[in-house]
C-alpha cells in the first residue's frame, strides 16, 4: 500500500469555515450565527478559496451537512472578545450564517489592545485580542448534503489527501482604504449597534507584529495563504514575496521617508512599499446570549 494510501486511512472528513473580517458570533443554546453589517467598503463572499461569489443582502445562510458538538466550542477569552448581550438590533445586518455549534474554533491574525468608548465618553482598553480570522472546524456527516443553504450555490472542493474542505466566508475590504482608524470606527460602530445593551463604540486597535506572517495554521486542510485576506489577493504580489511590518528605517529604503511605519512587501530580490495606514483592520467578537459558560 502506498504511503498516500496510508495517510488517508482513518482521517475523519473535516470542513473547517474560514470567516474573514467584520463578524459578530452570536453563540445561542443551539449554535452560532454569524453576523456582518452593512459597510459600504466591504465585499461579501463565500465559496472555495479563490472561487468565492457574491452573497446577498438580508439572507440569512444555514450550514447543513455537517456533525453539530453537544455544546458550544472553548472560546479563549485571551484570544477572543467576548460580550455578554440580552438585544440584538438585525437593522444595520448585512446578512448571517446560522451554524451549529463547532469541535472547535482557531483565530488567526490578531489586534492588540482594543480601546472602547463607552457612554460617559470613557475610554476603556481591553486586555484581550481581536482576531480578524476565525476558523470554525466541524466534522461532516454527509458530504453529499455539505451545503450552504438559503440561495447559495456552492458546490465544495473535497480534498482526498487530506479529507477536508473548506468553506470561505468574507466581510472585508477589497481594497486598501484613506483612513484606516476612521474606517476601523465606522464598521465598528455598525457592528456594535446591532447589541444595544453592550454600550460601546470602538476607537482604535493596533495590528500585531506578526499579523501577515505566513504561519502553519496548524489544522489539517488549511494552508497558510488561506488566512489572506481579500487586499493581498488582489495586490498580486510576485511569487514568494509576502508582506511584513516593518520599521520606518527599512521602508526608507525603498520609499521617501514617511511620518508613519509602512508595510513592505518582502520577496528574494527587493521590497516593495505598501503604505502601512492605508490597510484596514476588522472588530469581531463573541456575543454571548445562552448564559452558557463558554470562555
Amino acid at each position: 500500500m502506498s504511503t498516500q494510501s496510508v495517510t488517508r486511512v482513518g482521517l475523519e472528513p473535516l470542513l473547517n469555515v474560514i470567516f474573514h473580517g467584520s463578524f459578530a458570533y452570536v453563540v445561542g443554546r443551539d449554535g452560532i450565527e454569524a453576523m456582518t453589517p452593512d459597510v459600504p467598503e466591504h465585499a461579501y463572499k463565500a465559496g472555495t478559496f479563490g472561487g468565492e461569489l457574491r452573497l446577498t443582502q438580508g439572507r440569512t445562510y444555514q450550514l447543513s451537512g455537517v456533525a453539530a458538538a453537544a455544546s458550544p466550542p472553548v472560546i479563549s477569552p485571551v484570544e477572543n472578545v467576548v460580550f455578554n448581550v440580552q438585544q440584538i438590533n438585525r437593522e444595520a445586518l448585512f446578512c448571517s450564517f446560522k451554524l451549529p455549534f463547532p469541535d472547535k474554533v482557531t483565530p488567526f491574525r490578531f489586534l492588540l489592545n482594543p480601546i472602547f468608548q463607552d457612554t460617559t465618553g470613557a475610554e476603556i482598553t481591553l486586555t484581550t485580542r481581536v482576531q480578524d480570522v476565525q476558523v470554525l472546524t466541524y466534522r461532516i456527516a454527509h458530504r453529499n448534503r455539505l451545503t450552504l443553504e438559503g440561495g447559495f450555490s456552492w458546490t465544495p472542493d473535497f480534498r482526498s489527501e487530506t479529507q477536508t474542505a473548506n468553506l470561505h466566508i468574507f466581510a472585508y475590504e477589497e481594497f486598501p482604504v484613506e483612513n484606516t482608524r476612521e474606517h476601523y470606527q465606522a464598521a465598528g460602530t455598525l457592528l456594535m449597534s446591532m447589541f444595544p445593551d453592550i454600550g460601546l463604540i470602538p476607537v482604535s486597535a493596533t495590528k500585531a507584529g506578526d499579523y501577515y506572517a505566513p504561519i502553519d495554521p496548524g489544522i489539517r486542510g488549511v494552508r497558510f495563504d488561506e488566512l489572506d485576506d481579500l487586499i493581498q489577493r488582489n495586490l498580486h504580489l510576485p511569487h514568494g514575496y509576502i508582506i511584513a511590518t516593518q520599521s520606518i528605517a527599512f521602508a526608507a529604503r525603498s520609499i521617501e521617508a514617511s511620518a508613519q511605519p509602512a508595510a513592505i512587501s518582502t520577496g528574494p530580490h527587493f521590497p516593495v512599499p505598501i503604505h502601512f495606514e492605508t490597510l484596514p483592520d476588522c472588530l469581531s467578537f463573541f456575543a454571548n446570549t445562552s448564559g452558557l459558560v463558554i470562555g
